[in-house]
């Protein structure tokens, strides 16, 4: 019989290894739940998923999606996955005495409010991404980057946890206290996560690329595509099928 389950241990080790502390401002993380009595957690479906990136790397989670997505009734691999891996729930495990609340953090008011009179806030972000699609920008979507501000602006010990398969702008770089880029932290995500936000493991994960400051700082800051007809959609030079116009092998 197969152990479907068998393979949990191995993907949180990996993604423990692949974790980046991209910021720690006076030694932030790791927590020490000890000292911690109230936790706001916010944001990115944070209650009951993390995020899956999409296209031929997409591995169905065992139990379905954790969220109703917004992609539903699109082609599967144009549908966002959410792995149900709780990092509330695994946030709750490595603090049990405090209190932990949850915000979705889809208004940057109450998710401020949220944060207020916590001894820590945790922001979850998210991009998706699949090959087979250019993403518009290296902004993140849905307000994010509002949420993100409001959340640091009334919490100074806010940390920020990346869901991204890709670099993003971060305006607000200099407001959080620490910042994680989990990239898409597969199907036990969360006990990942939260092994590196309490300390029992070491985040040593380095950047494969370099996220830049702001859009300024990118070479081709805007990218215009050849119409189809055009010479560099022939020979060697392929139409895009990668996020932000990387070209895949097959």
């Amino acid at each position: 019989m197969i152990d479907p389950f068998v393979g949990f241990e191995t993907s949180r080790k990996i993604e423990e290894a692949g974790i980046v502390l991209l910021k720690n401002e006076h030694a932030a993380l790791p927590l020490n739940a000890a000292k911690i009595r109230t936790i706001a957690v916010i944001g990115s479906h944070s209650d009951v998923g993390m995020i899956s990136g999409g296209g031929s790397a997409q591995v169905d989670p065992i139990g379905g999606n954790a969220i109703d997505p917004p992609g539903k009734g699109a082609t599967h691999w144009q549908e966002e996955i959410w792995f149900p891996t709780s990092p509330l729930k695994a946030i709750q495990a490595r603090a049990p005495k405090a209190t932990v609340k949850y915000d979705p953090g889809t208004d940057p008011a109450t998710a401020a409010d949220a944060a207020k009179g916590a001894d820590v806030a945790i922001v979850f972000a998210y991009e998706w991404a699949s090959e087979g699609m250019d993403l518009p920008s290296l902004t993140l979507p849905h307000q994010q980057d509002d949420v993100i501000a409001a959340v640091a602006a009334a919490n100074s010990h806010t940390i920020v946890v990346l869901e991204t398969g890709n670099p993003v702008t971060m305006p607000w770089v200099n407001a959080p206290a620490a910042i994680l880029e989990a990239w898409f932290a597969g199907s036990d995500g969360a006990d990942a996560v939260g092994n590196i936000l309490f300390g029992s493991v070491n985040p040593s994960g380095k950047l494969p690329n370099t996220f830049p400051k702001s859009v300024e700082d990118l070479p081709h800051p805007t990218l215009v595509k050849p119409p189809p007809d055009s010479e560099h959609f022939s020979g060697q030079l392929r139409p895009s099928n990668g996020p932000r116009g990387c070209r895949h092998s097959r």
